[in-house]
């Protein structure tokens, strides 16, 4: 039997699954969910945006030009993690802070969950954001093999310090239950990557401008 993956990636809340027993024409599957990205913000809407990889992918599927999504975080993970309006679960109430003894309740089977039962295994990269007062709420305890990434809202992209919304402020990064130390260093590119942008001379613009031109090589990131 082949080895099947999943992937989700929620841009803030990411996951990747890849199923070990699953029979060979069950797909792989890559989910992507994004933060608070509004109607105008795709390139299928607003021409201004460039975003070429994923109009190739609109190209070869299917374009949602009528739906109904929540306007905050939580509410929306909540609705696709489960199937279910997030009034359903008691989730509507705008998103879970830091501080909040709340979350998806435990009673619900949640997506990687039912994909577990169908034979993948679950990965999960990004913002999770839907619960981590105790143990069980978190993504490794609802489904997930794995997760890197950060559990609460308005995390920093650079310090993976949260607390713009939240009047509790701390470091949010995790690789599955443990934190990832802090690292003053940007992107770990190697030396001899860097040479096609020498001419840029801020460090972490040269180190960005390599990874988003090689985000689509697999093979060459397989070797860094």
């Amino acid at each position: 039997m082949s080895s099947l993956h999943c992937i989700v990636v929620f841009l803030a809340l990411a996951v990747v699954s890849k199923p070990s027993i699953a029979e060979s024409d069950q797909p792989h599957v890559i989910l992507i969910f994004v933060d608070d990205m509004g109607w105008n913000d795709v390139h299928w809407h607003n021409p201004d945006i460039a975003m070429p990889n994923l109009m190739d992918l609109a190209a070869d599927g299917v374009i949602f030009n009528q739906s109904y999504t929540h306007p905050t975080c939580t509410p929306s993970r909540a609705a696709m993690m489960k199937g279910l309006y997030p009034f359903k679960t008691g989730n509507q109430h705008q998103m879970v802070f830091n501080l909040h003894p709340s979350g998806v309740p435990l009673e619900f089977k949640l997506l990687p969950e039912k994909l577990k039962e169908v034979g993948y295994s679950t990965h999960m990269v990004g913002k999770w954001h839907l619960g981590f007062c105790k143990d069980e709420y978190q993504p490794t305890n609802r489904g997930f093999d794995s997760h890197y990434g950060l559990w609460t809202l308005g995390v920093g992209n650079y310090d993976k310090m949260n607390g713009v919304l939240s009047p509790s402020a701390g470091y949010d990064f995790l690789d599955n239950m443990g934190v990832v130390p802090k690292s003053d260093g940007y992107l770990a590119i190697p030396e001899e990557y860097e040479e096609k942008y020498a001419e840029i001379e801020d460090d972490r613009t040269r180190q960005f401008y390599f990874m988003f031109e090689q985000r689509d090589n697999k093979n060459q990131l397989s070797q860094l």
